[in-house]
């Protein structure tokens, strides 16, 4: 993907897929919501009964968000305006709503497959033994060089020169 410009009448940042990449967008999107729950459980409660209790409400708030963004990405994917074939290739168009919730998008599939590869520390490489961890680590990659390109788009709202 490439920041290819930014309409400041419009507020419209747009993004070009070249070749094969927006398959692998598709792709890489269709595994959304990677988490499950909360990462860490909450603290703070009287008693554990409490804690307890404040902590399955925290799950079903989650997954409720998750099935609500997973509705939003499948529509987004399927038939969404902002996502679109022309002659060049694919063509994203967003605006910077539209950017921080693909961000966080992206940011589940990343943050899960790095918990599926064993929670690697940053600077070391994963071990990767099957199927799922080689997936896993592509995916981490790519979710994270789309995100530095958005963040770019959202701070410089200039392509890379």
């Amino acid at each position: 993907m490439k920041f290819e410009k930014f309409d400041e009448a419009s507020g419209a940042f747009t993004f070009r897929f070249q070749g094969r990449e927006y398959s692998f967008f598709k792709d890489l999107l269709s595994d959304y919501p990677l988490q499950k729950g909360a990462r860490q459980p909450i603290g703070g409660a009287e008693n554990a009964e409490e804690m307890a209790e404040e902590q399955a409400l925290l799950e079903e708030s989650l997954d409720e968000h998750r099935a609500n963004s997973r509705k939003q990405l499948q529509d987004f994917l399927a038939k969404d305006e902002r996502l679109a074939r022309d002659k060049c290739g694919w063509k994203l168009v967003l605006d910077a709503p539209g950017i921080d919730w693909l961000l966080q998008i992206l940011n589940d599939i990343r943050v899960g497959s790095w918990e599926t590869l064993g929670k690697p520390e940053q600077g070391s490489p994963a071990v990767v033994k099957t199927d799922e961890q080689l997936r896993s680590a592509a995916a981490l990659q790519l979710a994270g060089m789309w995100q530095s390109i958005l963040l770019h788009a959202l701070e410089c709202k200039q392509p890379w020169e």
